[in-house]
């Protein structure tokens, strides 16, 4: 689960994929989310992810709080944020509702520039 933000929402993402545990998760999320990024050449964007551990890592580039399963991962967003032009991450906990959402519907959803009715900006 991840949003991209420029001032408002302009893209928000849930997909649903087979991992290990909820570390590999939001790392590969965070991977996805920023390849998405790369591709579409967008700039001053934040992506908002709802694991802390995680977020910080790749933000703090520090890879040592994280399990060694996840460093190839992590080290690869750490690359791409390296690459890209203004571009931040950030640990939101209210990102977590998207993702809940997104579990229990058992299905990718893609949503454009309008926040979904399920997220607490609502």
């Amino acid at each position: 689960m991840w949003f991209i933000w420029k001032r408002n929402l302009v893209e928000a993402m849930a997909r649903i994929r087979r991992t290990r545990d909820i570390d590999q998760t939001e790392a590969l999320a965070l991977l996805l989310a920023l390849q998405w990024i790369h591709e579409k050449q967008w700039s001053r964007i934040i992506v908002e992810g709802d694991n802390k551990t995680i977020m910080d890592a790749v933000k703090n580039k520090q890879l040592d709080s994280v399990r060694w399963e996840d460093k190839a991962l992590l080290a690869e967003c750490v690359n791409l944020l390296q690459n890209l032009k203004n571009i931040e991450v950030h640990f939101v906990q209210a990102a977590d509702i998207l993702a809940k959402y997104a579990r229990k519907q058992v299905c990718n959803q893609h949503w454009y520039y309008n926040v979904p009715q399920c997220y607490p900006m609502y």
